[in-house]
């Protein structure tokens, strides 16, 4: 998620927002089916009127999705079709699952949550003894607990 100059100076209350609105989710319960079924029609319209991408953005995309075909990486069962299907299967929705969506939706817990904020105008505002610097690209950083406040 990217953040305006404002956003950043108010990044503790983008987390808590970001909290409240995925525990909304939570308590509402999986969204309908027809918004499902509307995202599903959306997406096979974008890919059927598709512009054409860069050459290397393609080819990117399609080493990504051979690498992950027919169970090659973990917990990607639904790729388990005929590669024929690899141009348009990132394109599809097939089934609707809410048990899947809830499962989900219940890991997003902030103890499980690492946030990565990258910002050059919060370095001012850090004491010197709490920076510390990546050993491989030598990026200075902070680690901070998450607030209970923020949540």
């Amino acid at each position: 998620m990217g953040l305006t100059e404002k956003g950043v100076d108010h990044y503790q209350d983008i987390i808590r927002l970001v909290f409240a609105f995925i525990n909304k989710l939570k308590s509402s319960g999986p969204p309908p089916e027809y918004i499902f079924n509307e995202k599903k029609t959306m997406a096979k319209i974008n890919y059927d009127y598709k512009t054409r991408s860069k050459a290397i953005l393609h080819s990117r995309t399609m080493a990504s999705m051979l690498r992950d075909w027919q169970g090659c990486a973990p917990n990607y069962a639904e790729y388990e079709a005929p590669i024929e299907d690899i141009f348009t299967k990132s394109h599809q929705y097939n089934t609707f699952s809410p048990d899947l969506i809830s499962d989900i939706l219940n890991k997003f817990k902030p103890e499980e949550c690492f946030i990565i904020f990258t910002s050059l105008k919060n370095k001012e505002t850090e004491p010197a003894d709490k920076i510390e610097i990546e050993p491989i690209y030598t990026t200075e950083f902070v680690r901070i607990k998450l607030d209970e406040k923020w949540m």
